[in-house]
């Protein structure tokens, strides 16, 4: 079995994207991704200062307050409040990632969303199953508003605990611009200083036995004391809130993580 790592890349156009590259899974290589849930743009843009110099990727949780009861900074779709996001990460020559918990199906978020994701130009995005049952539609949106009609950034499909491997299989067969997935694992979607669900576990195991070559990014809970657990099962990134940013040394808190023999 491979394991992902991400690796940052320029286009022609100098747009920085993230693409998964397959390394060994004996060389250890595990993926930390800071993830960031804040209502304010000065503290997104305090903790991408940060973690920068220590990873390649961040992660910005987008919530709507409808889908998740949480709201955060850009949760509006205002396109300014995006582009800010995406040009600071890349300013520091990260890439990002937006987790995008909204309701697409809502009266015209499908319409605004699908814009303001293909002209901000993120390196990657995270839809969560359940924020619509209109694939096809969005995906096309999204192409329409791209001159070279591709979407143009990886995609990510975020599921539950509760979620069927069923269900995931059946969105995933469907839709192949899908290229990873991202379990939660929390109870509580959208709300960060939650405790991983010991359930997780055996959900990570059952998902890689059914998508071996999938990579298989776990967001909510994760702390130090469960990375390498959570590897073991078959994890390959690691996204981490409080788990990272409170913790005493957040550089340490990586290089240890990334340097477990697993």
């Amino acid at each position: 079995m491979g394991i992902a790592t991400i690796e940052t890349v320029a286009t022609k156009n100098r747009h920085i994207v993230s693409v998964f590259c397959y390394t060994d899974f004996m060389k250890n290589s595990i993926t930390v991704v800071p993830a960031i849930l804040e209502s304010d743009l000065q503290q997104i843009q305090n903790k991408i200062k940060t973690v920068t110099g220590l990873v390649s990727l961040v992660q910005v949780d987008i919530c709507d307050g409808e889908f998740v009861p949480s709201k955060t900074y850009g949760s509006n779709g205002d396109a300014r409040s995006i582009h800010a996001i995406v040009n600071n990460a890349h300013k520091k020559n990260l890439a990002v990632e937006l987790d995008m918990m909204v309701n697409f199906d809502c009266t015209g978020c499908m319409t605004r969303w699908s814009k303001v994701l293909a002209q901000s130009r993120p390196d990657r995005v995270v839809f969560h199953a359940g924020s619509t049952y209109r694939w096809d539609e969005l995906f096309s949106r999204i192409r329409n508003t791209t001159e070279s009609r591709d979407v143009p950034f990886v995609c990510g499909l975020a599921v539950r605990l509760d979620h069927t491997r069923n269900e995931i299989r059946k969105i995933l067969e469907s839709h192949d611009e899908f290229q990873y997935i991202q379990l939660m694992g929390i109870e509580r979607v959208g709300h960060s200083g939650q405790k991983l669900s010991p359930n997780v576990f055996n959900r990570i195991k059952r998902l890689r036995r059914a998508f071996p070559d999938m990579p298989i990014q776990i967001d909510g809970g994760v702390k130090l004391s469960k990375a390498e657990q959570l590897v073991q099962a078959g994890a390959t990134h690691l996204g981490m809130n409080s788990g990272l940013f409170k913790t005493k040394n957040i550089k340490a808190t990586i290089n240890e993580i990334q340097t477990q023999n697993i």
